[in-house]
């Protein structure tokens, strides 16, 4: 379904996934202040199916689209319709990670956090 987005430059898909970070900011003004408790850190969506990585930075209490890093503090690995899910809430993390759809390293505590920052998300 969204193999199309092998041939989107990952310029426009950045672009996108901030537009699409910042209308969830702002429906969720709550959020920002959790996400102050991640100030600095960086997650990594990788969405192997179509061969495009999406670093995630915390600044100020917002989830920014920024450039990648050597090692992020959590990374996430799967296909890209279940990280978009994910981020949509259409998907329980929890659930994506046992049955083997999403894959994670990294920091748990602050993954852990993270995760329940986006389950809050309406």
């Amino acid at each position: 379904m969204y193999q199309f987005l092998k041939f989107v430059p990952q310029a426009i898909q950045n672009l996108g996934v901030d537009l699409l970070l910042g209308l969830m900011m702002k429906r969720n003004p709550g959020i920002v202040d959790r996400l102050a408790q991640l100030e600095g850190k960086v997650f990594l969506f990788d969405a192997h199916d179509i061969a495009k990585c999406y670093f995630l930075h915390v600044r100020n209490g917002y989830l920014t689209v920024g450039p990648p890093v050597e090692k992020p503090d959590v990374s996430m690995r799967g296909e890209i319709g279940t990280l978009l899910s994910l981020l949509r809430k259409k998907a329980d993390a929890d659930s994506a990670f046992f049955m083997r759809k999403l894959k994670l390293e990294g920091d748990v505590k602050t993954s852990v956090y993270f995760k329940n920052v986006l389950e809050n998300i309406e």
